[in-house]
């Protein structure tokens, strides 16, 4: 197994810009010869100022065609091994196919959250050669919070 960590295309933090509304963080889909599984997140709020309290919430989900758009994600291995397979991208369309909750967690506004999958068999996967994929999304219930945000995926 190799893992790999992802970060946003841009330095910048993601700004959800409506209160509501989902934006997609993270999509990957395994490539052709190997499959794909999501390990872990982390994730810290950008707010400044703020008057009230509030949090941003993500979920993991899986669709049965993956999402589209997007920027290509920076995608690094953690220790010397393969290229990456899979195509991970950030600011991603979601999908409107099927969906599968997998997962909920989240952050404050201000502060910081995350998840790591307690052990090799909790690692949410994806066959290789599929046209699924699995999303890391996030909304708000305030308009123009800001979020960064960083994942590891696993191949084998």
């Amino acid at each position: 197994m190799f893992v790999f960590n992802c970060a946003l295309a841009t330095v910048a933090p993601y700004t959800l810009t409506t209160a509501g509304t989902e934006y997609g963080l993270f999509s990957t889909k395994p490539g052709a010869s190997k499959s794909a599984g999501w390990q872990s997140c982390s994730l810290i709020g950008r707010g400044a100022a703020l008057t009230s309290i509030t949090g941003i919430a993500v979920s993991l989900s899986s669709y049965a065609t993956a999402s589209t758009g997007g920027t290509a994600a920076t995608v690094t291995p953690t220790a010397s091994g393969p290229s990456v397979v899979s195509t991970t991208i950030t600011g991603q369309t979601i999908s409107s196919s099927t969906r599968s909750l997998l997962h909920k967690l989240g952050c404050g506004a201000a502060g910081p959250g995350g998840w790591v999958e307690p052990n090799e068999d909790s690692i949410y996967r994806i066959v290789g050669g599929s046209v699924a994929s699995f999303d890391l999304t996030a909304q708000c219930g305030t308009s123009a919070l800001m979020v960064e945000a960083t994942q590891q995926i696993v191949e084998w």
